[in-house]
């Protein structure tokens, strides 16, 4: 039985590179687990061959031409971390590299539309020339120093699990040889995106969690038209004021964010509240709030209300307007409760419902007054 290595230094992360000459019948068989085992020195000045326990070495340079590999074997260098399979081929032609196999391959910053993925490499082999990362199923490339330990990759697709792969460049005395170890990462789904694992919604970054099966804004934020997740009070518009009182009505102005924006499949709704003494008295989707009753002191404030995703929240503004409806005039019409602004005049309830002067009072003058005494 034969043997074939190269000669150790000690360190157990070693990396093939063998090519697969002549071996249509060996093809697609994995070498049996004893027969042979690689090793590697890290100034690569020697190979041995181990031939029944008789050791013979070689420079690289003296490798014998025509040496037959008689024996199958798969390697045993690392094995969870290798899965490079060595063929039968007439004769041996191998390179084997110190620590060149990307390690530990990991993803930070993971996005919707980019991540970035970290390597370790434990060599400073100089025939390393760089790196190249390439992603599936986009089939995208990128190549970079071999210095580096990260790249960024962009351009990506929301929701896609990705199988990532870092392929070191090897130049020295193997043709530009190349060998690789993949990882898979998975980025951030869209707002309202499928969220079957292993899919996330991005809980951290974009304040989204996965409900029925989709990606939805945490509680007290609101997906945005925009895509993304925003704090509800964002929607409480500012500058809430009163712009016009009648007697029986009033209106209201006011300033909403330029930063919301109806999302799809979403409604923002505005209303004012008018309360007397703490009780509700009146509300409005418009700007207007009729049905107030003339003379009167009211509390007005105003309500978000959003409608998204099958579910409702409620946001109301601690923003108050202070107002008071103007009383009727005498001899006008009035309702049950005004106020008229005459101190001597009150809303007459039959008919004709008119401000008129109490007992012992009479109109005078233009405008009308109420005088005591009897009129002439």
């Amino acid at each position: 039985m034969v043997w074939g290595a190269f000669c150790g230094n000690g360190r157990s992360r070693l990396l093939v590179i063998s090519d697969n000459l002549n071996a249509a019948a060996y093809r697609n068989q994995v070498l049996a687990q004893e027969a042979v085992l690689f090793m590697a020195a890290h100034a690569l000045k020697c190979i041995c061959w181990f031939e029944f326990n008789q050791v013979k070495t070689f420079a690289i340079d003296e490798l014998p031409v025509g040496f037959v590999c008689s024996s199958y074997g798969q390697l045993m260098v690392n094995p969870s971390n290798l899965a490079l399979r060595v063929h039968a081929v007439d004769w041996c032609h191998v390179l084997l590299v110190i620590g060149l196999m990307p390690d530990n391959i990991t993803f930070t910053n993971t996005y919707r539309k980019n991540t970035t993925v970290m390597w370790d490499q434990a060599s400073d082999f100089d025939g390393l020339s760089g790196y190249k990362i390439s992603w599936s199923p986009d089939d995208g490339t990128k190549n970079e120093a071999s210095s580096q330990r990260s790249s960024n990759i962009t351009n990506l697709n929301p929701g896609v699990t990705y199988t990532v792969t870092v392929t070191a460049i090897i130049d020295a005395n193997s043709g530009n040889k190349q060998i690789g170890a993949s990882a898979k990462v998975t980025t951030i789904q869209t707002l309202t995106g499928s969220c079957l694992a292993p899919v996330l919604c991005g809980r951290q970054h974009y304040f989204a969690e996965c409900v029925g099966g989709a990606c939805r804004c945490i509680y007290k934020k609101y997906r945005n038209s925009d895509g993304n997740c925003h704090e509800v009070d964002e929607l409480i518009p500012t500058s809430f004021n009163v712009s016009k009182v009648l007697s029986w009505s009033a209106e209201f102005a006011w300033t909403v964010s330029e930063y919301v924006t109806q999302a799809p499949n979403s409604t923002i709704q505005y209303s004012v509240t008018v309360s007397l003494n703490a009780q509700l008295i009146s509300t409005s989707d418009t700007s207007t709030v009729n049905g107030l009753t003339a003379g009167q002191s009211y509390s007005a404030t105003i309500v978000t209300t959003l409608q998204q995703d099958g579910k409702q929240q409620i946001i109301t503004s601690t923003e108050k307007a202070s107002f008071s409806t103007n009383k009727i005039g005498n001899n006008m019409t009035c309702k049950s409760g005004d106020g008229c602004s005459d101190g001597n005049a009150y809303c007459n309830i039959t008919d004709p419902e008119r401000c008129r002067c109490n007992q012992g009072y009479f109109w005078s003058g233009n405008p009308l007054l109420c005088k005591p005494g009897t009129s002439t």
